[in-house]
């Protein structure tokens, strides 16, 4: 069994530090090897201790500084997706104006080809 620990430094880089590596007793063996194993239990032990303390004990201040942050950033998100429906819903209504624009225009043009086939086919039967 290899005893490990991840440790942030002063750097923020995480390292990798090997505490003890002790053999597993299946069998009976000599009291060394379970005076080892048990040395190892043990430290692992305190070790666990160690860091509940440490996470039950953290600063709520820490806590409450990443609430508002993740609330800070979750409602600038907000206010950017807001944002991008108004501008979407201003292009949305500025497109439907140039459509009934053009529509009307095409109607109109439409209206003025229909008059003017009329009058060909008028005097074309005048003639």
């Amino acid at each position: 069994m290899h005893l490990n620990v991840l440790i942030k430094d002063t750097d923020e880089i995480h390292r990798l530090y090997r505490l003890c590596s002790v053999e597993i007793p299946l069998q009976p063996t000599d009291g060394n090897d379970v005076f080892q194993f048990v040395g190892a239990l043990l430290l692992l032990r305190n070790i666990i201790i160690v860091n509940i303390s440490m996470l039950l004990n953290a600063p709520k201040i820490k806590s409450e500084r990443l609430k508002k942050r993740k609330g800070h950033t979750l409602m600038s998100r907000i206010a950017e997706l807001e944002k991008i429906v108004k501008e979407k819903n201003a292009l949305e209504a500025e497109l439907k104006r140039i459509i009934e624009e053009n529509v009307e225009k095409a109607n109109l043009r439409d209206a003025e080809l229909n008059a003017r086939i009329i009058e060909l086919e008028r005097s074309a039967k005048r003639k």
